[in-house]
């Protein structure tokens, strides 16, 4: 999969769940109205719900745009690069042909796909209060046991 493709799936994640703009924070950010970056601003990937994220021109800092073109995050490209890839590999699906052809996960997509919509949900709870890091804790380390032992 090309970073192109994990920048998108990544945004995807977000879009559905925009809490985890948190993850990606690279500076403070106060939401921004933006043109949606016609001129100065290159955007180097979209997820299908409309965010993106842009590259400016001549600074090369990136930032992060929902579908109403308001700034949600922003701070050196290779920074938001690379914590994009993080929270996909935290929580995106693994590629599908690698659980079919090596399944080291020990459960099938679907598994992959509950896991990961229950991490999401956990941390949707986490971000909100409504639970601690100590429970979100440990039932993260629940729901991983049980994704990996199935």
């Amino acid at each position: 999969m090309s970073n192109k493709d994990i920048y998108c799936k990544a945004l995807d994640l977000i879009a559905m769940n925009p809490s985890l703009i948190r993850e990606i924070q690279v500076n403070i950010n106060t939401d921004f109205i933006t043109g949606g970056g016609k001129v100065f601003w290159d955007t180097i990937a979209c997820s299908s719900n409309g965010w993106k994220l842009q590259i400016n021109k001549i600074t090369s800092l990136g930032r992060v745009l929902d579908s109403s073109n308001i700034r949600k995050a922003w701070g050196a490209e290779s920074i938001l690069k690379r914590k994009l890839r993080d929270l996909y590999e935290t929580y995106g699906e693994k590629d599908s042909a690698s659980n079919s052809n090596n399944n080291s996960y020990g459960g099938s997509t679907n598994n992959t796909s509950d896991a990961t919509k229950k991490l999401l949900d956990l941390k949707t709870l986490l971000d909100a209060g409504a639970i601690t890091q100590t429970e979100y804790d440990r039932m993260k380390s629940e729901i991983m046991n049980q994704f990996f032992t199935n």
